[in-house]
């Protein structure tokens, strides 16, 4: 086994220059404990790839800050399972998300849904879904 000599080993260190009474408020790059800690604490928000945003402008689906935080909310659920991606389905749309990046791959919406099938996913999140199906005229 090679042994290491620690007083011969060299790093990179340049001194700091500190005013007698101040305490350094930024680190090496630039920010803040409070700024870096924040970062951490909040979730990040999801992202959507082009082929999303494509889809959403083809079909005028236009998200409202409610909806977005709702599927925010919901790839967070999934994550907290362990789900790697997800179909998300809300607001009679449905979510293809890849859960670890945090990014919508596709949306599908309303007539399109219909007789659809997803593959490649290893869970479904239903937002806002009190029962699955529709009640009928005699209920």
């Amino acid at each position: 086994m090679n042994k290491v000599d620690l007083q011969q080993v060299v790093l990179p260190v340049q001194p700091v220059e500190r005013q007698p009474g101040k305490v350094p408020t930024k680190t090496v790059f630039g920010q803040g404990f409070k700024e870096v800690l924040q970062q951490k604490l909040e979730p990040e928000g999801i992202r959507f790839s082009s082929h999303c945003l494509k889809r959403l402008e083809q079909h005028n689906i236009q998200l409202s800050n409610e909806q977005l935080a709702r599927l925010n909310s919901a790839v967070a659920q999934a994550q907290l399972k362990g789900s790697k991606d997800s179909c998300i389905v809300m607001d009679d749309m449905a979510f293809v998300v890849s859960v670890n990046n945090r990014k919508v791959i596709t949306v599908v919406e309303g007539a399109r849904m219909k007789d659809s099938v997803f593959t490649n996913i290893d869970s479904a999140v239903l937002v806002g879904w009190t029962s699955l199906r529709k009640p009928g005229p005699a209920e």
